[in-house]
C-alpha cells in the first residue's frame, strides 16, 4: 500500500487521547463558580471568604509548578500513554477526597492531590504535537483540543451548578454534610472509566518518533481524515507498513551509553544537517529528505564537538576531571532545556504567562463579584445563576476555538494572541465599571457579558501561545517545552487567585470592589506591550 498524503490525521488516536483530559477540565469549570460558595461553608465569617476563595482555586494550580514539568519530561521518555494513565487515576483519588471533606484543611490537601494529577493536558498536547505532519493539521489538532477544552468547560460550569444547587441536596442529610460530594465524583468516576479505555485502545508511540519524518507517517490502523481541501482520502496503514524500516532505532541502546561515556567513539555525523527547530510546513518537507539516522541527531552531540575545536584545553578538562556518569547525566537532563530555552520560546512563555495571570485572577474575581452580597460589593447571584454567567463566557469561548484555525490563518499567531488580550481587557473594563452593590438586571447582564467577553478573549490567547510553542521546538522536545511553559503557567496561576481574592478584600473594605479588575486590565495592557518585537513575525 503506497504512503499516505502527510496532511492527513489519525482521528482515533487524536479523540482518545482528547478524553484523557476531559475529566481535569471538567472538574475545573465545575468547581471554578463554586469556589466562593464552597469557602463560605468552611470560612468563619463573610470577611475570610475572599482569602479563602484564593487559597482553594490555588491549591489546584500550586502541585502543577513542578508537576507539569514533570509529567511532560517522563512522557519524552516513557511514552505519552502510561504518563496519562497515571494522570486520570490520581486524579480520580484527588476529587473522591474533596467530595468527602468537610473542613477547610482537608479541602485544601485534596486540591492539591488532584492537581498533582492534572499534567495530562501537557502530555496531550506533546501528543498531538508529534503526530501531527505540518503546520497545518498542526493548527487543526489544535482546534480539536481547544473545542474538546470548551466543550469540557461547557459541561462542567453548567452542571457544577446544577449538582450543587441547594435543591438537590436539600433532602439527604449526607449531601447536606457533602454540598460538593455529586460534583467531585462525577469526575472521578468519569476520570476512572476514561482510563479503561485508554488501557485498551490508546497506542504508546514511541517519544522520538514523529508524524512525516523521512517520508514516512503515523497511523496505527487508525482513520484518518484530510484537514486541507481538494485532498483526497486514502486507505488505512498498519503498525507495521508504518513503522518498519522509517524509525526503528526510537530509544537509545545500551552501546549509546557507552559511548557517551567514552568507551567507544561515536561517529559524527557532519555531512547530514540536523532538523530545524521550528515546525513550519518547509522544515517538514526538507526533513522528510533526511536519512533515518540524520532524523536521530544529538544535538548535544553538536554541542560537545563545537566545544572541542573553540575551546580544546577546555573541553580536555571536562573530558579528564568530569567523571562519565556526570557527562552524561548532563547531556541526558541538563542538555536538552539548554535546547528548547531560546530567547524565541522565553518570549512565547513570557506572553503565556502574563496571559495566565490575567486570565486566573479575572476569573477568581467574577465569581466572587457574583457571589458577595450587595453589601460587600457583589450581586448575592445563586450558585445556579452563577454557574450560568459562567457559562455564557465558556460557550463564548468554544466557538472561538471552532473558528481559531480560520482566524490563525487570517490573523497569524501573534495577531490572535494580541486579539485575545484586546477582549480580555475589554472584560476587565467591563467590570470595573461595574456600579457596586448593584443586585438589578442590569448588572447581572453587564456581567454575563463580561464572561463573553473573557471566553472570547480567552480562547484566542491560549491556542495563539500553544501554536507558538509547539513551532518554537523540534518533535522530541514537545513534552519539555510544554510542561516548561505549563510550569510558568501553573506558578502565576496560583499566584493570580491569591492576588485577586486579597484584593477584592482589600477593594470592599475600601468600597472600591472593582479594583481587582483594574489590575486584571493592566496586566493585560503589559501583555500587548510584550507582543512587540516578536520575533516570529506573524507565523
Amino acid at each position: 500500500m503506497g504512503q499516505p498524503a502527510a496532511n492527513y490525521f489519525p482521528i482515533r488516536s487524536v479523540f482518545i487521547v482528547l478524553s484523557t483530559i476531559f475529566p481535569e477540565i471538567l472538574v475545573h469549570h465545575m468547581l471554578g463558580p463554586l469556589y466562593p460558595y464552597m469557602a463560605r461553608t468552611l470560612a468563619q465569617s463573610e470577611d475570610q471568604v475572599g482569602a479563602y476563595t484564593g487559597f482553594l482555586a490555588s491549591a489546584y494550580h500550586l502541585p502543577t509548578v513542578v508537576m507539569n514539568l514533570a509529567w511532560g519530561g517522563l512522557s519524552d521518555r516513557l511514552g505519552r500513554k502510561p504518563i496519562l494513565l497515571a494522570g486520570l487515576l490520581g486524579f480520580s483519588i484527588g476529587c473522591a477526597c474533596l467530595g468527602l471533606s468537610t473542613v477547610f484543611w482537608f479541602s485544601f490537601v485534596s486540591l492539591l492531590v488532584a492537581g498533582t494529577f492534572t499534567g495530562n493536558s501537557v502530555v496531550a498536547k506533546g501528543y498531538i504535537g508529534q503526530i501531527a505532519p505540518d503546520e497545518s493539521t498542526l493548527a487543526f489538532g489544535y482546534t480539536a483540543y481547544g473545542l474538546t477544552h470548551g466543550v469540557a468547560a461547557i459541561v462542567g460550569s453548567s452542571f457544577g451548578g446544577l449538582l450543587a444547587d441547594p435543591i438537590v441536596t436539600k433532602d439527604s442529610p449526607f449531601l447536606q454534610k457533602h454540598p460538593y460530594f455529586l460534583v467531585c465524583m462525577v469526575g472521578a468516576s468519569l476520570a476512572i472509566v476514561i482510563a479503561l479505555g485508554a488501557t485498551l485502545f490508546l497506542k504508546n508511540i514511541p517519544p522520538t518518533w514523529k508524524s512525516g519524518s523521512a517520508g514516512g507517517h503515523e497511523h496505527h490502523g487508525y482513520e484518518s481524515v484530510a484537514v486541507k481541501e481538494g485532498d483526497e482520502a486514502v486507505g488505512m496503514a498498519s503498525d507495521h507498513e508504518t513503522l518498519h524500516g522509517i524509525h526503528k532505532r526510537t530509544m537509545p541502546s545500551d552501546d549509546d551509553d557507552d559511548r557517551i561515556d567514552g568507551d567507544a567513539e561515536k561517529p559524527w555525523r557532519d555531512s547530514s544537517p540536523s532538523p530545524s527547530p521550528g515546525r513550519s510546513v518547509v522544515s517538514q518537507t526538507e526533513s522528510a529528505k533526511l536519512e533515518p539516522s540524520a532524523l536521530d541527531y544529538d544535538d548535544s552531540e553538536e554541542r560537545t564537538h563545537s566545544l572541542s575545536s573553540t575551546n580544546p584545553l577546555l573541553f580536555s578538562l571536562i573530558q579528564y576531571y568530569v567523571p562519565a556518569r556526570v557527562r552524561l547525566f548532563y547531556r541526558a537532563h541538563i542538555a536538552p532545556y539548554t535546547t528548547v530555552l531560546t530567547a524565541r520560546s522565553i518570549h512565547i512563555i513570557l506572553l503565556y504567562s502574563l496571559f495566565a495571570f490575567a486570565d486566573s485572577t479575572f476569573n477568581t474575581a467574577m465569581p466572587l463579584l457574583a457571589a458577595s452580597p450587595p453589601d460587600k460589593g457583589g450581586l448575592a447571584m445563586t450558585p445556579k445563576s452563577t454557574a450560568l454567567a459562567v457559562t455564557c463566557g465558556n460557550v463564548a469561548k468554544l466557538v472561538t476555538k471552532a473558528v481559531f484555525y480560520l482566524l490563525q490563518k487570517h490573523f497569524g499567531t501573534m495577531g490572535c494572541y494580541r486579539l485575545g488580550v484586546s477582549f480580555i481587557m475589554l472584560a476587565a473594563l467591563t467590570l470595573a465599571l461595574l456600579r457596586a452593590g448593584a443586585g438589578d438586571g442590569s448588572a447581572v447582564w453587564q456581567l454575563v457579558a463580561a464572561a463573553v467577553f473573557a471566553g472570547i478573549g480567552s480562547g484566542i490567547s491560549y491556542l495563539s501561545v500553544i501554536l507558538a510553542l509547539t513551532e518554537s521546538v523540534s518533535s522530541e522536545h514537545l513534552g519539555l517545552i510544554h510542561g516548561l511553559a505549563g510550569t510558568t503557567a501553573s506558578l502565576v496561576r496560583t499566584v493570580g487567585p491569591i492576588v485577586s481574592g486579597g484584593l477584592w478584600q482589600a477593594g470592599v473594605r475600601e468600597h472600591v470592589p472593582g479594583i481587582v479588575f483594574v489590575f486584571c486590565l493592566l496586566v493585560e495592557v503589559g501583555a500587548l506591550f510584550a507582543t512587540r518585537g516578536f520575533g516570529v513575525g506573524n507565523s
